[in-house]
C-alpha cells in the first residue's frame, strides 16, 4: 500500500534530490560510495538525485532509501523522506503498486565481509574434516574386508581360543560339622527346614526353592557345598547370620574355600520338608 500524506508539509527549500547531491559532494562521496555503504542500487539514488520516480520500489522503501541516503550525508532523514513524499504524491502514478521482495538495507544491520569470509573458511574447515573422517572409514572397511577375506585357520593368524570354564551346578547342601540350630526358609514364604542338626547331618535346599535364605548362630558348624563345590565359611564363628542367601549363583560368588579337615564325607540326602523337615543323619541309607 503506498503512504499518502493527509495534510499540507512545508518542503524545505529547494528540491530533496538536489540537496542529497550537494550534501554527498560536499561530503567528499560519490554514488558508488553511498551505495556500498547503504547497499542501495547506483540506479535508485541517481534516480533520487534527479527527484525521478521512474524505476522506484514502493512507496515504503522508496523512503527508506532516502533516510538511509540522508544519514550518511548528515541530513535530517525524516525531513528528507517528508520532502520526497510529497514530491512523490504530487508526481503522476507510474511507480509499481506491488513491493519488490526486498528491503531497504540498513548498514548496521548487513554483517561485515570480514564475518562472511570467517564463515567461509569454518564451512570450508569442516567440509575438509568430514572428507578425512569419510577417508578413514573407507580405510578401515578395506582393513576388514582384508581379514575377512584371508583364509582361515593358518598358525600365524587363528588366535587361540580361550578356555571355557564351566560354572559348578548341583544342589546347594548344607552339612553340619558339630552341633548347630538352623533355619532355612523362603524369604517372603514358609520356613522349609528347622531345627537342631547333629555332627555329620545333611540338608539339601530343595531345587525347587524361589530364595531360599539361611538364619543361625554358629556359621562355622555349616559345610556348604554346590555340587561338588566347597563355599566358604557364611559368617564369623558364634556370630548370628540371618537372611544369608542360599542360591547356587549367591553361593557361588563368595571367595572359595575348603573342607573342615574333620568332616567325614557323607551321602548327601535332600530332605523333604513335607514329610516332617527331618534332616537325614550320618550313615543312613537311601
Amino acid at each position: 500500500m503506498e503512504e499518502s500524506v493527509t495534510g499540507k508539509i512545508d518542503a524545505p527549500s529547494g528540491r530533496i534530490g538536489e540537496r542529497l547531491a550537494a550534501a554527498r559532494v560536499a561530503n567528499g562521496l560519490s554514488l558508488d560510495d553511498i551505495a556500498a555503504s547503504t547497499r542501495i542500487p547506483r540506479r535508485h539514488l541517481e534516480t533520487i538525485e534527479a527527484d525521478g520516480t521512474q524505476g522506484l520500489p514502493a512507496v515504503p522503501y522508496t523512503l527508506g532509501f532516502v533516510r538511509s541516503y540522508a544519514r550518511m550525508v548528515s541530513i535530517d532523514p525524516e525531513m528528507a523522506a517528508a520532502a520526497y513524499r510529497v514530491h512523490l504524491n504530487a508526481a503522476p502514478s507510474t511507480r509499481p503498486q506491488m513491493p519488490e521482495p526486498y528491503e531497504p538495507a540498513d548498514p548496521a544491520r548487513v554483517p561485515p565481509k570480514w564475518l562472511a569470509i570467517i564463515a567461509l573458511l569454518i564451512a570450508v574447515a569442516i567440509a575438509a574434516g568430514y572428507g578425512l573422517w569419510r577417508s578413514g572409514q573407507s580405510d578401515d572397511a578395506g582393513i576388514a574386508a582384508t581379514a575377512s577375506d584371508a583364509p582361515l585357520g593358518t598358525p600365524t593368524e587363528t588366535a587361540a581360543a580361550p578356555a571355557q570354564t564351566t560354572a559348578p551346578t548341583g544342589p546347594v547342601t548344607l552339612t553340619a560339622t558339630a552341633p548347630v540350630w538352623i533355619s532355612v526358609y523362603e524369604k517372603s514364604g514358609p520356613k522349609l527346614f528347622e531345627r537342631e542338626m547333629a555332627a555329620g547331618e545333611t540338608f539339601q535346599v530343595p531345587p525347587t526353592a524361589a530364595d531360599p535364605r539361611l538364619r543361625t548362630s554358629r556359621p562355622q558348624a555349616l559345610a556348604v557345598r554346590v555340587g561338588d563345590t566347597q563355599v566358604a565359611a557364611l559368617g564369623e564363628p558364634d556370630r548370628l547370620l540371618v537372611d544369608q542367601p542360599l542360591t547356587a549363583t549367591a553361593l557361588l560368588s563368595r571367595p572359595a574355600g575348603t573342607a573342615p579337615a574333620d568332616l567325614v564325607p557323607q551321602t548327601i540326602t535332600p530332605l523333604v520338608p513335607q514329610s516332617g523337615n527331618a534332616a537325614t543323619p550320618a550313615g543312613s541309607g537311601a
